[in-house]
């Protein structure tokens, strides 16, 4: 072991083969384990930092852990930085190992060395997890008051750390900030700015009671653009631009207007050099906050414009983050804003720019200017900009195409103009990537001509005439097959060439299916059945057992009588979905009764799942012959959940029914009425709660009249658009203060606009008089491509 790290990377370095590497670490490796039973603690930072520069290179030193922790707790202070290092590479937050460290971090924290005091507080800002910072938060706090400024600002940042891993402390530390940000130290304020943004992105409410703060925010910014920087913080030709990144973000997130700030930002994106990168990170923040606070249209454009020139540079740095910029703008937590929004509208001048960088040679530059253009296709461009779009998915690389049609063909059937033209689009798409469409968008496809009759009759001339030209392309002949099997109104020929398509011996065997079925079903309507028979025949010799399965299906429903049954073309999708519709209204309405019941005996567990040992439980009285065991939520949930009696004397008043508690009439009235009106647009004595591009959000409250800290909230789920959302669900974050329970939705596809609704109940509670909110996760898919949306609902509706 007398190598050093030096040698070790040399000699790595130097090696001739891959195999020679491979060598030397592996014997490396092997002397590291048999040194460390009889090591010299002296030896200890040379072998830790072998191990570092093992991981830095893909290796997995994980059974080193341990030394590199007790290298952490040597006295020496070069030993103990090289330990806090490696500790920091070989272990993550997720380590059961880490809280090996925290009687370390307290002892180093407890100091009078400012140097050791900042290498445990700035492995907390960086690794601390749940556990540790919440045993060191206490020591962490009583450092934010030192003379130390290097000390102070490491606290700060440690203290960031804290209130992100542990939401519940950001109460403890609120007093704190005002010290930080009056220190006249520049990276003291930093943290403290930094502290600012983590406590009001948990809890959002902040933002109007520290709104006093942008005043001293907009100064410290106006300091910053319009005087010399010093020699101390200087940075090429600006002054201090992390504090003034940092102090946009704030003010940003602050969101208080003012025409001094206005005049400081146009400054700011008028003046910044962006041949720069300090420029360009300085006019990105500046474009951001903007968007965030100003509602000067002339600001804006001015903002957008000097972001849009830089997509006209060929560097591939300067396009990442432009396209970065844009896409930011567009997109709000994940979510696409509304497309009818100013700042939407604004960046449609520059979509011709943006649709070339989906030529770039640089994967991410492609994959962020597909992001910012799916974002800008609306209703008004979508006949223009989707042949565009087309125009360079011929050249996109295999992985890339893949993707690049998916969100080519969501975006068709959103804003489609017409079915025709929705048709046309997808099938040249069909013909230029077949080969790149999933499966998904296939059955999606086939299931849009079955549901428009209007548009069969050009489906099927249009793919008779591709399997004549593009009899290679299985995607495309799978959807020609079935089109023409199922709705071609005469043979002119079809017949054969998918005869010919089937012994083609490129022809996949999913492929052959289609064709099978397809020539079935011709012949039992046209009558050739003599002539389609020893093709199928044939086809039950394949080396496949699918193709041998399906023709042998298909063989057997010719040769049966009343063949037309079997392999009639399928119905309408609009008749179908109406008549599915119509069953599940009916049949929801006799299951109602044993659904409400259900979900009265699974109360009482879910109140003793929310209520805390913490916060005490209201004694339940003893239930009464006429009264259900689960009264509680019996009181809770009168009008959504009633008994069994209550449901005989009241039978207008179902769990999921949206109509007014005095409309009183008859079962068999009541379910006719279901059937011919199954949906009502308005919810009755609800309040909207969130509102985006696909539906909206209505909740109804009741109050536990035995503990006013207990509520029921249903929410009731209205689609807007024109097609169905499918696998909807929705998660909810509560506020600090909050519990919540779950249950789960009456069903999982949210139907277009004037669709039955989904509902779901909540049940929560106030555990100390906390403010309300809560935060929503809303995952979907429209048609094959999956969605992501998230919102705030920050307003209880008033109990009923």
């Amino acid at each position: 072991m007398s190598r050093s790290l030096t040698d070790f990377i040399s000699d790595i370095r130097g090696a001739a083969t891959i195999e020679d590497e491979k060598f030397i670490i592996a014997t490396e490796q092997a002397q590291i384990r048999a040194y460390l039973r009889k090591m010299d603690p002296d030896m200890r930072p040379r072998i830790v930092s072998k191990l570092v520069f093992l991981d830095m290179i893909g290796q997995n030193p994980a059974w080193g852990q341990m030394e590199a922790i007790t290298l952490m707790a040597q006295e020496r202070y070069s030993y103990k930085r090289i330990g806090y290092i490696s500790t920091a590479v070989l272990l993550d937050q997720t380590a059961e190992l880490t809280v090996l460290v925290t009687q370390t971090l307290l002892q180093d924290l407890q100091s009078f060395d400012p140097n050791v005091q900042c290498l445990a507080l700035s492995f907390i800002a960086n690794h601390g997890n749940s556990e540790v910072c919440r045993s060191v938060a206490t020591t962490v706090q009583k450092l934010l008051d030192g003379r130390e400024s290097c000390v102070v600002k490491a606290a700060g940042m440690a203290t960031a750390q804290i209130v992100k891993t542990n939401p519940d402390l950001c109460e403890s530390y609120k007093n704190s900030v005002q010290s930080l940000l009056n220190n006249p130290n520049h990276g003291v304020v930093i943290s403290g700015i930094n502290l600012v943004i983590q406590m009001i992105k948990i809890e959002p409410k902040l933002a109007k009671s520290w709104s006093q703060f942008a005043i001293p925010f907009t100064k410290i910014l106006k300091s910053l653009t319009q005087t010399r920087p010093t020699r101390e913080f200087s940075y090429g030709v600006y002054n201090d631009p992390y504090m003034q990144i940092k102090a946009m973000q704030a003010l940003s997130l602050l969101r208080k207007r003012s025409d001094e700030l206005d005049g400081i930002l146009q400054s700011i994106i008028s003046s910044t050099e962006a041949r720069r990168n300090t420029g360009r990170a300085i006019l990105y923040q500046a474009v951001e906050t903007i968007v965030a606070i100003s509602r000067k249209s002339s600001l804006r454009g001015l903002a957008f414009n000097q972001v849009g020139r830089l997509l006209s540079l060929k560097d591939p740095n300067v396009l990442y983050s432009a396209l970065s910029s844009f896409a930011r703008v567009l997109y709000a937590e994940r979510a696409i804003i509304n497309r009818g929004s100013v700042d939407s509208m604004a960046l449609q001048r520059y979509k011709s720019q943006i649709v070339k960088c989906l030529d770039h040679q640089d994967p991410s530059i492609r994959r962020r200017a597909l992001d910012v253009i799916s974002a800008l296709i609306d209703e008004k461009n979508v006949e223009t900009l989707i042949p565009e779009i087309l125009a360079y998915v011929r050249l996109a690389d295999a992985e890339f195409r893949s993707e690049l049609v998916a969100k080519i063909y969501v975006a068709t059937q959103r804003f489609a103009p017409s079915s025709e033209w929705n048709f046309d689009t997808v099938h040249q798409i069909l013909i230029d990537s077949g080969n790149y469409v999933s499966s998904e968008i296939v059955s999606s496809f086939c299931e849009l001509i079955a549901g428009t009759p209007s548009i069969q009759p050009h489906a099927v001339q249009k793919l008779s005439e591709s399997l004549l030209n593009f009899n290679d392309n299985q995607t495309l002949t799978q959807v020609a097959a079935f089109v023409v099997g199922e709705f071609s109104s005469d043979d002119s020929g079809i017949s054969d060439t998918l005869r010919q398509i089937l012994l083609m011996p490129q022809t996949k065997a999913e492929t052959k299916n289609y064709i099978i079925t397809a020539l079935a079903k011709m012949a039992a309507r046209f009558g050739t059945q003599a002539q389609i028979a020893p093709v199928l025949v044939e086809a039950m010799k394949d080396n496949n057992l699918e193709v041998q399965q399906r023709a042998g299906e298909m063989v057997k429903l010719l040769m049966m009588q009343g063949t037309s049954e079997f392999l009639a073309p399928v119905q309408s999708g609009t008749d179908e979905h109406e008549h599915d519709s119509t069953s599940i209204m009916i049949s929801s309405s006799n299951r109602q009764s044993t659904e409400v019941a259900a979900e009265n005996e699974a109360g009482d567990d879910l109140l003793s799942m929310m209520l805390d040992a913490k916060a005490p439980t209201p004694s339940k009285p003893e239930p009464t012959p006429s009264q259900p065991k689960d009264s509680l939520l019996g009181d809770l949930l009168d009008d959504f959940s009633p008994s069994p009696q209550q449901q005989q004397q009241r039978p207008s008043q179902q769990l999921l029914s949206l109509s007014e508690p005095s409309q009183q009439q008859p079962p068999q009235q009541q379910q006719q009425q279901r059937v011919q009106q199954p949906v009502q647009q308005q919810v009755p004595q609800a309040v909207e709660l969130l509102r985006k591009d696909d539906y909206i959000i209505y909740g109804q409250t009741m109050l536990n009249p035995n503990d006013k800290r207990q509520y029921a909230l249903r929410l009731v789920v209205s689609g807007t658009g024109a097609s169905p959302l499918s696998e909807f669900k929705m998660a909810f974050t509560p506020s600090v203060g909050w519990q919540i329970k779950a249950q789960p939705p009456d069903r999982s596809v949210l139907g277009p606009k004037g669709s039955p609704p989904i509902t779901q109940v909540l049940y929560l509670l106030n555990m100390n008089n906390a403010p309300f909110q809560i935060q929503t996760k809303v995952s979907f898919k429209f048609g094959t491509q999956p969605i992501n949306e998230t919102g705030v609902i920050s307003v209880l509706p008033p109990p009923q």
